[in-house]
């Protein structure tokens, strides 16, 4: 019987979970942009960007995401008066799973939002069609992708 107890417990520690971390920051002020969805798949050819400041707009946005999942995706309860979203789509990429959105640089007129490509090493040319939802605080400045 001690045996048993003791081949449990050394399985038990020895399992671990595995958690995929989201990467950090670099600015950790009140102006930073925080990730709500990263994904692979939005059902588009053509690359876009937008910028939503109401619950309809998004609700809108979400209907023709999740219209090729199920279950789909829930939509994000966000406080338009402070935050708006920001949504990259990029299109038909090629070995390229993952975008993530990073803030480059700010005016007094504009906000310069970088789209970074991550690929995948083991898609075996597999065709990808990644989007980044982000939030972001308030502004009247303008979005520029690059």
């Amino acid at each position: 019987m001690f045996r048993y107890v003791v081949i449990l417990g050394i399985l038990i520690l020895s399992c671990k979970s595995k958690q995929k971390a989201l990467p950090e920051s670099n600015n950790n002020d009140a102006q930073d942009m925080i990730v709500i969805i990263e994904d692979s798949y939005f059902p588009t050819e053509e690359p876009f960007n937008l910028k939503i400041d109401d619950q309809k707009s998004l609700n809108n946005f979400f209907s023709k995401l999740n219209r090729t999942r199920k279950p789909g995706i829930s939509v994000p309860i966000v406080d338009f008066k402070e935050y708006s979203i920001i949504i990259s789509c990029v299109g038909e990429q090629k070995d390229v799973d993952r975008i993530e959105l990073l803030r480059k640089s700010e005016t007094d007129n504009s906000i310069e939002i970088e789209i970074v490509f991550f690929e995948n090493k083991d898609s075996q040319d597999f065709l990808f069609y990644p989007f980044a939802i982000y939030k972001l605080a308030k502004t009247n400045k303008k979005i520029i992708f690059k």
